[in-house]
């Protein structure tokens, strides 16, 4: 696989899977399936498989693999699809997203009050939707498919999950909660990680998609993905390891958004352009 990939690149060379309305399945990269001589497109199954973690190290590429991904969502999805919350406590990137019509909020480190209404928000979502799906007895997909007023997937992005816990201790019972109950609602997490221990035991249980770009001890590997038979990502930024199913441990690429470094100015002025041809309702805002 090339060190440099991108999302409108492979979205072109695999043009066969399409999105569908409701089903987030975002482009992250490009994996390499040796034992049958193929290559296929990373897709991240939100749907299918519910939280997300990406794994690595300082300078990896977890915020490309981040940003890959949520551009895919608001290229290949409207805002009555999928709303997008970002809680950035990384680098601040991710603020580029910030004028799409599906991103509620990006959310810095220093906004603590936002942080809580957020937490507010999206429990009081989960308890909307717990009401609407009693009534109608399905799935949020299904629901979706059948209903005039369709309600949109709700995306909660931490980036730099080790200063989340520092600086928001007291939202752990909250997050487990609704890592743990929100996926059957269209309530979804995405974490990134520094260190293989940032995230507790009892919240993993939580997450079955799972990434891990570079880490700075081999020994790690196992600890995120389990036995690797030796099988560790190039020193490529971007490139990673994940497990397709219990047999399959496969390496991929990070893609990037654009060839423009960095990809800020990109993807603010993508946001934007999005924002002007949008006349629709945009996703609501964290109140202050």
């Amino acid at each position: 696989i090339p060190q440099l990939i991108y999302v409108d690149a492979l979205a072109e060379k695999y043009a066969d899977s399409k999105n569908k309305a409701f089903v987030l399945n975002p482009i992250a990269g490009e994996y390499d399936d040796p034992a049958h001589q193929s290559q296929g497109i990373l897709r991240v199954p939100i749907t299918g498989d519910g939280n997300v973690i990406v794994y690595g190290s300082a300078g990896s590429g977890k915020a490309m693999f981040v940003e890959s991904m949520c551009y895919s969502l608001i290229s290949g999805h409207t805002p009555q699809e999928v709303n997008i919350y970002i809680l950035d406590l990384g680098a601040e990137t991710l603020t580029a997203f910030s004028d799409a019509p599906h991103v509620g909020d990006v959310i810095l480190s220093y906004e603590t009050e936002k942080v809580n209404n957020l937490f507010k928000l999206m429990l009081g979502k989960l308890d909307t939707r717990k009401k609407l799906l009693s009534q109608f007895g399905r799935d949020m997909l299904q629901y979706n498919n059948q209903a005039e007023k369709p309600e949109p997937n709700l995306v909660v992005v931490i980036n730099n999950y080790a200063a989340f816990t520092e600086l928001f201790e007291d939202k752990s019972g909250e997050i487990n909660y609704l890592t743990r109950e929100g996926t059957k609602y269209g309530i979804y997490f995405v974490l990134t990680c520094t260190g293989v221990n940032n995230v507790r035991f009892s919240l993993l249980q939580n997450f079955k998609s799972i990434y891990c770009l570079q880490l700075n001890n081999t020994d790690d590997y196992s600890t995120v993905v389990g036995k690797t038979e030796g099988m560790y990502p190039e020193k490529f930024k971007g490139r990673g390891i994940f497990r397709r199913d219990k047999d399959s441990l496969l390496e991929f690429q990070a893609a990037s958004v654009t060839e423009e470094e960095p990809a800020y100015k990109f993807i603010r002025e993508y946001a934007k352009k999005i924002a002007d041809k949008y006349s629709g309702i945009s996703a609501a805002g964290v109140p202050v």
